[in-house]
């Protein structure tokens, strides 16, 4: 089986994690111009190499970083782009080849977390994005890692074109856990896309 596509983008985000202030970076401004229609990926896991079911419905599931990341995602990027959502693109995955696996409650999870792992890798991505008829896909990853002896965790967005399968725009936040609100840094990232994104 392929690595999840989070290896790579796991990659890159620790290697800018200094930076404790989101990091924009737009590799491709012309490409990134075009796109109109973008389909939001299921949330990722780097330290346990899954994705985050998107459909989970059990208890705490406002808590679960694939539910948060769909509806920041509608709710802000949707003044910008027509979206298609996590629910949508995770038929379109499976149609990729992308075993999925649905989580039936947290204990389940707990009892055994390789029961409940799955993932997908970036040419999956691109062509559920391409069976959805959408420019892009937008990948989300979340990750942690050790500074000194501080504890720290980073989130890594990516704007991936489907024509070429590249990256168009990429964004990147550390910070420590607890001082470090997923949500409201989720929300931060996405805000500079409507704002900087060409």
């Amino acid at each position: 089986m392929k690595r999840p596509f989070v290896t790579a983008l796991a990659a890159l985000a620790l290697a800018s994690a200094c930076a404790y202030k989101p990091v924009l970076v737009i590799r491709d401004r012309e490409a990134a111009a075009k796109v109109k229609t973008v389909a939001i990926m299921p949330f990722f896991d780097a330290q346990t190499q899954s994705a985050f079911d998107p459909l989970y419905t059990g208890f705490g599931n406002s808590f679960i970083p694939a539910i948060m990341f769909d509806e920041k995602a509608r709710s802000v990027l949707g003044r910008r782009y027509t979206l298609i959502g996590q629910d949508k693109s995770l038929e379109a995955l499976k149609t990729a080849g992308t075993v999925y696996k649905h989580v039936e409650s947290a204990w389940s999870a707990v009892k055994d977390p390789d029961a409940v792992r799955w993932g997908y890798t970036v040419p999956q991505a691109v062509q559920a994005g391409k069976t959805l008829g959408a420019d892009a896909v937008l990948m989300c990853a979340q990750g942690q890692y050790v500074e000194g002896q501080k504890p720290m965790q980073v989130l890594a967005l990516r704007l991936v074109d489907v024509s070429t399968g590249k990256v168009l725009l990429g964004l990147n936040a550390s910070g420590q856990p607890g001082l470090f609100s997923k949500g409201v840094v989720v929300n931060q990232l996405l805000s500079r896309i409507v704002k900087e994104a060409p």
